[in-house]
């Protein structure tokens, strides 16, 4: 990520390969909440925090904010990017790239806002609201999962375990 939230200037890179569980502790203001942020926007252009206002997403001293995430699914390596721009339009790309390695070739590439966010639910088996439930529960969120009517949190769990699939 770069010039995202609270994350200014030169990238911020996290390697979160060959990790079966992860932990991001630090004390408040530390910057986690960006981390995982720029994951959900990554992924769906929006966070739980900020649905359709992105362009606050960009550092305050920044004209530009970048974020990117590479993960596999089935095999498949694929890349989610996005671009905010103060003034300008976003960009959005999805690339499936040839391997996970730092030249690997993009095979398949998605430019289209709409196209992009159709593929990853498509390949991660959930729209936004069930991975923002099930995947970023947000700190004191948690409660909110349990309490969900039974419809929704049966409709969260099939997406989480790919039963629909």
């Amino acid at each position: 990520m770069r010039n995202f939230r609270s994350y200014f200037g030169d990238e911020a890179r996290f390697d979160f390969r060959d990790r079966r569980l992860l932990g991001i502790v630090g004390p408040i203001g530390s910057g986690k909440s960006s981390i995982l942020d720029a994951i959900s926007f990554a992924l769906y252009g929006k966070t739980p925090t900020v649905a359709s206002a992105t362009k606050s997403l960009i550092h305050q001293r920044a004209a530009d904010g970048a974020v990117s995430l590479r993960f596999e699914v089935e095999g498949e390596v694929w890349e989610a990017a996005r671009l905010l721009r103060i003034k300008g339009q976003s960009q959005h790309a999805l690339y499936r790239l040839e391997a996970d390695t730092p030249t690997a070739e993009a095979v398949e590439t998605i430019t289209q806002e709409g196209e992009v966010n159709a593929k990853i639910i498509d390949l991660l088996g959930l729209e936004f609201d069930a991975f923002r439930r099930s995947v970023l529960l947000a700190q004191g969120r948690f409660a909110e999962f349990l309490s969900a009517r039974p419809a929704e949190r049966d409709k969260v769990l099939k997406g989480v375990f790919g039963h629909d699939r």
